[in-house]
């Protein structure tokens, strides 16, 4: 397959480009080692358990405390912006 390509150039408006040529020896070659493995790979993730995965991510939420230190963070924080909008009301 040859295409014409043409492609704007510093200093000219459109120059010509060389035709693309594809040829099979561009193409990537993988040897059947390499397709084994990626099988074998693939079977053993589609072969894995969804409600093993779920199991293990309700327990690492059970055990991990991250929105409650945030929001340990952010309760001061609010409060304090909350201040100093409703301050100026009391004068």
């Amino acid at each position: 397959m040859q295409m014409q390509i043409r492609a704007p150039v510093a200093g000219r408006k459109l120059c010509a480009l060389p035709p693309l040529k594809a040829t099979a020896s561009d193409a990537p070659s993988v040897s059947k080692k390499a397709v084994t493995a990626m099988t074998a790979s693939f079977a053993a993730l589609a072969a894995a358990s969804p409600a093993l995965a779920a199991q293990q991510i309700a327990t690492l939420a059970e055990e991990d405390n991250r929105a409650g230190a945030i929001l340990l963070l952010f309760v001061p924080v609010v409060a304090w912006v909350g201040l100093n909008i409703l301050g100026p009301l009391n004068n």
